[in-house]
């Protein structure tokens, strides 16, 4: 079997320890697919893996919230999601947390000049949650392997989904909760500069939502290793809306290649703005023109934080620590100097609870699709176990 030069490095050369079964394909990207899947010792024979319908979860089933019709729940399929019960959070969990379920992102290596770019990316990735392993807010690391041409990432399964569809779901947070949230991402951003890597694309759809409310950053595939003495950065890549000036003055097409336009990894306080100012407004604070050109987007960006409309921001010191974070000055930014303490010690996180408890918003939510997939048996609080299954 063929290996993947720098990335072949990082995978396994052992016999697999654990084979998978793919349930569902989560998500297509241009370089990968993302599969949610069974994970089980290679060596167990108490568990049929190869079973498509997922009979090992119906065997525990899963409760509604109790009084919830069938119609009720054909409702929320059609919505896009499901709300489960304290007792099948709990069994969903468990299955998450021992890795029995877990994703795998599934890479294929280009044939073409920028294979040996990909490769680094790739590579970037698995050191990068390596490193971050002991952090609790970045995704668990399961393990890598290539298996039939490509390379696999078998990592955590993050069921409740992302900060992105919650927001949608409920518009905004309410601020309580945004503070916990937004406590939580300055010290994953303080992990990850602690041990010298800059994200570089922290937005909503890239945080997952744990037990409890607990986030945890996934895709690294951006992430840049920082080179002591050497902070500077000069790929344009990124989220397009959420890119601070610096990024955006890095596209070809507003700034030619010998002005040497850079960043550094003060661009992570900055998408951070923007995750709070989502987070407690349900937008994002700038929002791309179909007709207008990339030097019209920056120019609205530049002018940051004036530009922005903070009418859905009632908070006076949330407005303030927004209007810090994007400040289209990189050095005069919140967070360039000092870090994550500047950012923590501002006024809006005084006397947030770090324990998650001031969380009110209700995120026991998984994807309606994907609970299809999987295929788990409902039960209904009036029944005893096993009950009435839905199919």
């Amino acid at each position: 079997m063929a290996r993947f030069g720098c990335l072949g490095r990082l995978c396994s050369r052992k016999p697999l320890c654990y084979r998978y079964f793919v349930l569902s394909t989560i998500e297509r990207k241009t370089r990968c697919k993302i599969f949610l899947a069974f994970r089980v010792p290679a060596s167990s024979t108490s568990v049929d893996y190869t079973i498509g319908n997922a009979e090992i979860l119906l065997q525990n089933g899963f409760r509604l919230r109790e009084g919830e019709l069938v119609a009720d729940i054909s409702e929320r399929l059609k919505r896009g999601y499901v709300n489960l019960d304290g007792e099948g959070s709990r069994v969903l969990d468990h299955y998450a947390s021992n890795g029995m379920l877990c994703i795998l992102k599934r890479y294929h290596r280009p044939e073409d000049a920028v294979s040996i770019h990909f490769e680094q990316r790739c590579s970037n990735e698995i050191t990068s949650v390596q490193k971050l392993r002991k952090s609790k807010h970045v995704v668990t690391f399961l393990e890598t392997f290539d298996y039939d041409g490509f390379t696999y990432f078998a990592m955590e399964y993050l069921w409740r989904g992302s900060l992105w569809s919650l927001i949608r779901r409920v518009d905004a947070l309410d601020l309580d909760t945004a503070k916990s949230f937004a406590l939580q991402l300055a010290n994953a951003i303080g992990d990850m500069h602690s041990k010298s890597i800059a994200h570089r694309d922290l937005t909503s759809s890239n945080i997952m939502i744990g037990p409890g409310g607990q986030l945890k950053i996934i895709d690294f595939n951006l992430c840049k290793p920082i080179a002591c003495g050497d902070h500077r950065m000069h790929s344009f890549v990124g989220t397009y809306c959420s890119m601070p000036p610096e990024v955006l003055l890095c596209n070809p097409e507003i700034t030619s290649p010998e002005a040497n336009a850079y960043y550094g990894r003060e661009v992570d306080w900055w998408y951070f703005g923007s995750l709070l100012y989502e987070m407690l407004t349900g937008k994002r604070p700038f929002i791309t023109d179909d007709g207008a050109s990339g030097s019209e987007f920056y120019n609205t960006v530049a002018r940051s934080p004036s530009s922005i409309d903070f009418s859905g921001i009632k908070d006076a010191a949330a407005r303030d620590l927004v209007e810090r974070l994007l400040n289209a000055v990189p050095s005069e930014r919140l967070g360039s100097t000092g870090g994550v303490k500047a950012v923590t010690q501002h006024q809006f996180f005084k006397g947030v609870d770090t324990q998650l408890s001031s969380i009110s918003t209700v995120t026991d939510f998984i994807d309606a699709r994907v609970f299809e997939c999987i295929k788990v048996g409902l039960v209904s609080r009036t029944q005893k176990p096993p009950g009435h299954y839905l199919r």
